[in-house]
């Protein structure tokens, strides 16, 4: 469910090489400041929620950062919040193609998740990346373009048993 009446861009980096990553806290707080006091990033702890982030996504054609944390090593996702992982065995749906979840830059470097092409998950920074030798953002290839991309918060609100998932804010 979509309604964008209201849409503010949260960048990844900004072309003139200067680096701006939205963290998980003004991520949520967008959600919130959009969506009220109930919305958060959104959690796509099993099959059923991820195709309705995908759909999204491939409606919008932005990456989409949604609340969840891959460990290198560990094989499920840290949901947070004491929220039940739903995949009951059945593997993420990780960008295989690109070697995800791949911790470019060594070992727990890339915690957080963001929805792309095809509704594939791939890991990145939570933060800023300035160290020398390090990828700014997330370059990935839609479409068959190879670009940086702007990750957007996936915002969630869940009333009464419905789930009403929305792009940007």
């Amino acid at each position: 469910m979509r309604n964008d009446s209201k849409s503010i861009t949260l960048p990844f980096y900004i072309t003139n090489n200067l680096l701006l990553v939205a963290s998980l806290i003004v991520a949520r707080g967008v959600c919130k400041a959009g969506l009220g006091v109930d919305a958060e990033l959104a959690t796509l702890q099993n099959p059923r929620l991820a195709k309705l982030a995908k759909e999204v996504v491939e409606e919008t054609k932005k990456p989409h950062w949604i609340s969840g944390f891959e460990t290198a090593g560990v094989p499920i996702i840290d949901w947070g919040s004491g929220i039940a992982d739903g995949w009951k065995g059945a593997p993420y749906p990780w960008d295989t193609a690109s070697g995800q979840p791949n911790d470019c830059d060594g070992p727990g470097t890339e915690p957080c998740i963001f929805v792309g092409p095809g509704g594939n998950w791939f890991d990145f920074a939570c933060q800023t990346k300035v160290d020398e030798g390090t990828t700014p953002g997330p370059e990935i290839t839609w479409d068959g373009n190879r670009a940086m991309y702007n990750i957007h918060p996936l915002c969630v609100v869940e009333s009464n048993g419905t789930i009403a998932m929305r792009e940007e804010l």
